[in-house]
């Protein structure tokens, strides 16, 4: 190791190394330097110079000291010609002798010994013919890999790696890993000809930002600061708009039913954490059942009751990964399986009380490479189901033909979500590769694309009912929990965000298009959380929280028009957990319940298709047929007659006394006489308080006096 100190004069004579305690363990060859400028000091240096030469050099009467100080140590006396490798990043030089089969390492410092030969030495009775260093950018830095040489034998070339021991190799270690040259030059040939000099040119071995040069990071950086100060300043102006003071629904309250209303003892498979794990409609309520075979368990959602151990099961042949009903019969059931098949299945009405499980299906639909993680059931065309896949395509099936009438590529990765736009003429999807999707899937081209969470789970995606907007859940980089509110009009940036919590489960949105609430059915949590959605920023106001002890594995909505609107409920929910199933009711407290409240009960979709698949098919759409959901007999709230409000109290009266001043003593004692002597009772004969004795006397009659 060199040291390099300052030019000084000394007086003559006086020798250069007599307060310098050196170590006498090394042999020492002190060498001038004088870059260069030998003529100027008249010298010629000689090559080896010992410690007990006792070395003076003289000119003009002084001595000049000691420019530098040159170390070096005995290895061992192998005849081998040794090969230096020093890696500037770690301090570590390497030396590799030709004939030998050990690599030796050591670590350099700037004090006295000036190296350390604590590195573990590679040894091996293959001898080398030569070796060299790797490029830095080649190491394997995330498994702390310093430096690799590679060592060239008879019949080889033998990759040896320097490895530190970290227990945690999750992070980069940028402690073990300062920007290194990287293959930009600085300076071209004719430029450093011209005696121009730089500096090499320095790039980050991060894989996060690998072969990025500093200067390039730095100037990311700055533009992420500067984006970052522009949204906080938005948020901010955004924050400074005045909320509203009224909202449309206030006091929504969530209430599970009795425990009498449970369905008890269900055995339910939650192993996939991606999938819908419960569905329910006016007549059934239906779960993956724990068990081989992929099972299933169908159960008469107007019955609760506890389940028995060996229930009559629909049997699929292979996992389900996920399950929906047919909006427009109760009866049919589609699964998505993992054996790449879709089966249809129409319930049998006794499923629970057979003794063997039903394996009859109606239809098994083939066509993907892949498993089958999402069906769903179109919202206005009859028969008409799309499947998503692990072979990353969308197939759009006629159940009725068991067919597959179109195949919709365009995917990079899986889906995550997927939902069917108020009348089926769009979908959009949610992807594996961050980004949300809207897709026709009549001509099966993508209609708009948007970069959605960037977190590393699942985003689920719903649309906000007729409107041409939707709403999507997911993870943000720092994993945080966060919904927002999308205009696929413009769909390039989402109009809002609204950040939630940290919590780890999925959310699965429900959004009710008659209140413009949205449900967050977080998988794990034991809170429903609601939100009213607004047409302002920010977008989203929070309501209120249903919280239960009970985490849930799934939460399943019963269609809109089965609530009951007597009881002003906007939404009747099934939360699935690990022991049973609990109906929770959410209403919305009113005063005037016996009328229809119809600023909260929108008409709904029927249970009628508006085309069958032969028609959706050829290219059309239609709207969705509506229903009322009032009562026969029962008035709508906008007609019924106003409230005639009395007051209970009067206070013009005292009001009036407050106008003639205060009142006296005798006012007071006059006015209670003249109360209890007016006080009559028919019949009765009521003596005055405070009457004299012939006042008494008076009040008998005379035909009562005694002879």
């Amino acid at each position: 190791m060199t040291e390099v100190c300052s030019l000084q004069q000394l007086p003559l004579k006086q020798s250069l190394f007599g307060t310098q305690d050196l170590n006498k363990q090394h042999k020492m060859e002190v060498l001038m330097l004088v870059l260069n400028q030998q003529e100027l000091f008249g010298l010629e240096i000689p090559t080896s110079w010992r410690l007990q030469d006792s070395l003076e050099v003289v000119r003009d009467n002084y001595v000049f000291g000691i420019l530098a100080i040159w170390v070096t140590n005995n290895i061992d006396t192998s005849t081998g010609v040794l090969e230096a490798f020093f890696d500037n990043d770690t301090s570590l030089l390497y030396l590799a002798g030709k004939g030998d089969g050990n690599i030796r390492c050591f670590e350099m410092g700037d004090t006295s010994p000036y190296y350390s030969e604590k590195i573990t030495q590679f040894v091996s009775d293959v001898p080398t013919k030569s070796a060299c260093i790797a490029p830095k950018r080649c190491v394997d830095v995330m498994n702390c890999e310093v430096n690799r040489i590679l060592k060239l034998t008879d019949n080889s070339v033998a990759p040896v790696s320097w490895v530190v021991p970290r227990k945690s190799k999750v992070n980069f270690a940028d402690d073990l890993f300062p920007h290194t040259a990287g293959t930009q030059y600085a300076l071209n040939g004719s430029d450093w000809l011209g005696g121009a000099n730089g500096n090499p040119v320095l790039v980050s071995l991060d894989p996060a930002s690998r072969g990025i040069t500093v200067e390039q990071q730095e100037e990311i950086k700055r533009e992420e600061e500067e984006q970052q100060r522009i949204e906080e300043e938005k948020i901010a102006e955004a924050n400074k708009k005045e909320l509203p003071t009224f909202f449309k629904i206030q006091h929504v309250a969530g209430k599970p039913y009795q425990r009498s209303q449970f369905f008890e003892n269900v055995k339910a498979d939650n192993t996939s954490s991606e999938t819908e794990t419960i569905k329910v409609n006016r007549k059934w309520m239906c779960v993956p059942w724990s068990g081989a075979g992929g099972l299933v368990g169908v159960f008469d959602i107007n019955k609760p009751h506890r389940i028995s151990d060996t229930p009559g099961l629909i049997e699929c042949g292979s996992n389900q990964l996920d399950l929906d009903f047919n909006p427009f019969n109760d009866d049919i059931l589609a699964t998505g399986l993992e054996n790449a098949k879709i089966k249809i299945w129409k319930v049998p009405e006794n499923l629970v009380s057979q003794k063997t499980n039903h394996r009859d299906e109606l239809s098994a639909l083939s066509g993907h490479y892949s498993k089958v993680i999402m069906t769903k059931f179109h919202p206005v065309a009859s028969n008409v189901l799309a499947s998503a896949s692990y072979d990353m395509t969308v197939k759009l099936w006629d159940i009725e033909k068991s067919s597959a009438v179109s195949t919709i590529e365009g995917h990079p990765d899986y889906l995550q979500s997927f939902d069917w736009n108020y009348n089926g003429s769009l979908f959009a999807s949610a992807c594996k590769d961050k980004n949300l999707r809207i897709v026709d899937p009549h001509s099966g081209s993508i209609v708009a694309t948007a970069a959605g969470h960037q977190g590393a789970k699942s985003t689920k995606i719903t649309w906000m009912g007729n409107q041409q907007k939707l709403i999507s859940v997911g993870f943000s980089k720092t994993s945080e929990r966060q919904f927002s509110v999308w205009d696929t009009r413009n769909f390039s940036s989402p109009l809002g965000t609204v950040s939630l919590d940290t919590a780890s489960g999925v959310i699965t949105p429900y959004y009710d298009e008659g209140t413009g609430i949205l449900f967050l059915l977080g998988k794990g949590d034991g809170t429903i959380s609601y939100y009213e959605i607004v047409d302002e920023a920010p977008y989203g106001h929070l309501l209120s929280k249903f919280q239960t002890a009970d985490p849930q594995v799934g939460v399943a909505v019963m269609p809109k028009r089965f609530v009951d609107v007597k009881k002003v409920e906007i939404a009747l929910m099934y939360k699935l957990t690990t022991k049973n199933v609990q109906p929770i009711s959410f209403t919305v407290p009113r005063t005037r319940k016996e009328f229809f409240q119809d600023d909260i009960f929108s008409d709904c979709p029927t249970d009628k298709p508006a085309l069958d698949a032969n028609a959706w098919f050829s290219g059309k759409d239609a709207d969705r047929p509506l229903m009322s959901l009032q009562p026969a007999g029962m008035t709508k709230l906008s007609d019924a007659p106003a409230i005639e409000r009395t007051s209970k109290y009067s206070f013009e009266a005292e009001q009036q006394k407050r106008k003639d001043g205060p009142v006296s003593k005798e006012q007071v004692m006059d006015g209670f006489f003249d109360k209890v002597t007016t006080d009559w009772k028919e019949g009765e004969v009521v003596v005055p308080v405070g009457a004299s004795y012939s006042e008494l006397n008076d009040q008998v009659d005379d035909d009562e006096w005694s002879d």
